[in-house]
């Protein structure tokens, strides 16, 4: 990638799609942060909006607070958000900020942030900057009256953060370089030799200056949705969540459930099941009802540049998560494909999911017997980077099961067969030890390969 790359992005209920030009150079894959940069810069993609971190919301002033921002979201169910996003941004070529609502300057804010939050990571992925760098000079032509350079060094943070506790389950140092930041208007700007130099505008559609060592960051108002998951070869994390240990890394591991799933603490048994999965290792996760068994996956699926695939015997399953995903978590970049969709439907999720819309899609087992969808799954291996297959009521597979398909009679072998390599996470709430010998047999895992809390009681019972 190089020159002008388009992105779709946002906090807010503002115009998301956005344009970075005069890019230098192009992504260094050959870079063992490589990885952890895809994964953060897909995290902060994961809705249109997406909720941003804590450090943010108490940065700044939370936008999901506000009525506005519900009465927004309604707005988006019901399909007019298009022309209220539009019309936002008027207000900055006219108004000053203290001229805004409360509610809008904390939506530009936002938006401006995650817009700088993808530069910084499109950088560190091109090696224009390096974390290992001891400063990060920028230079930014501000063309509105929004404080600029405080949210600059608020995405800087921010981007800090995430890749502070990413790299600490991927064993990589990290450092964090000093942050200088110069802000100018248009007659006094000029670009500056060993700097960053940005013209940046939310409202301006044309730039202000066609010097090529500047980066221009402008809106671009179309439908178009420009998301496209960044992949590279998966993650085998090193996570250690030994408590006796005071370097252990569950400190890392919730500061990800509280900033994307907004939990504060861990039901007993997600820990170690999410260890097992992102240490690459084929896992089978028994965990009771309510103990939060989807979590586990989505936790592991997000944590990984690469695409995965969530196998759900009932439609009304797939249903609910993705409802849940969506409207309680704000991911958005998920779907799903079932027997009721038209042939036109199927075909354009799936689609989607190889251009890399999506971080994982719904199926039940009966799809995997479709050719069309078989030779979807060979096109993802052949054009994307897969991470995990998963299966929920994985207690199907044997037929000790009380629930047994035969519909999932052959799906361990078909998946092996189309995506050689791929890791298994299996989910129950009720499987016997007869059925957890059958699954290991065939999964083709041991028996310390499945994972169980240190108790079954419920705790609203």
């Amino acid at each position: 990638m190089s020159g002008t790359c388009l992105f779709t992005a946002n906090y807010a209920y503002t115009p998301s799609n956005f344009e970075i030009s005069n890019l230098p150079g192009s992504h260094v894959k050959e870079n063992p942060y490589y990885p952890a940069f895809c994964v953060v810069k897909n995290i902060l993609q994961r809705g249109n909006p997406t909720l941003m971190s804590r450090y943010l919301q108490e940065a700044l002033i939370s936008i999901y607070k506000f009525d506005e921002f519900a009465e927004d979201r309604r707005a988006e169910v019901e399909g007019g958000i298009e022309n209220i996003r539009k019309t936002r941004f008027e207000k900055l070529k006219v108004y000053s900020e203290k001229s805004l609502s409360t509610y809008e300057k904390a939506s530009f804010f936002a938006t401006a942030i995650i817009r700088f939050e993808i530069l910084i990571l499109e950088l560190l992925q091109r090696k224009v900057l390096k974390l290992e760098d001891k400063e990060w000079k920028f230079n930014v032509l501000s063309n509105e009256t929004l404080p600029y350079s405080k949210l600059l060094a608020y995405a800087v943070e921010d981007v800090f953060l995430w890749l502070e506790n990413l790299l600490k389950l991927m064993k990589l140092e990290f450092k964090k370089p000093r942050i200088y930041i110069e802000l100018a208007e248009k007659n006094s700007f000029r670009p500056k030799e060993g700097y960053i130099n940005i013209d940046f505008s939310l409202a301006d559609l044309k730039p202000n200056t066609h010097e090529n060592d500047v980066i221009t960051i402008r809106t671009k108002l179309d439908g178009n949705d420009y998301f496209r998951l960044e992949t590279t070869q998966p993650i085998k994390y090193k996570v250690n969540i030994d408590e006796n240990d005071r370097e252990n890394d569950i400190d890392a591991l919730k500061f990800f459930l509280r900033n994307i799933f907004g939990f504060e603490e861990f039901t007993d048994g997600q820990i170690p099941v999410i260890a097992k999965i992102l240490s690459g290792e084929d896992t089978v996760a028994l965990l009771p009802t309510g103990r939060g068994k989807s979590l586990c996956y989505q936790f592991a699926a997000l944590l990984q540049p690469a695409v995965s695939l969530v196998i759900s015997p009932l439609k009304s399953l797939m249903f609910d998560q993705d409802y849940n995903l969506k409207n309680y978590f704000m991911i958005s970049r998920t779907n799903h494909i079932y027997s009721d969709q038209t042939q036109e439907e199927k075909e354009k999720v799936m689609r989607e999911y190889l251009s890399g819309k999506y971080f994982f899609i719904f199926v039940t087992p009966e799809r995997l017997q479709t050719p069309d969808f078989r030779e979807c799954m060979r096109n993802a291996y052949n054009n994307l980077t897969i991470a995990y297959a998963i299966i929920d009521e994985v207690h199907c597979l044997s037929e000790w099961g009380h629930d047994f398909r035969t519909s999932y009679a052959n799906l361990v072998p078909t998946i092996r067969r189309l995506w050689p390599g791929v890791k298994f996470l299996g989910l129950t709430a009720t499987a016997l030890p007869f059925v957890l010998i059958d699954l290991t047999k065939e999964l083709g895992i041991s028996s310390s390969n499945i994972v169980t809390p240190k108790s079954f009681t419920r705790p609203e019972l």
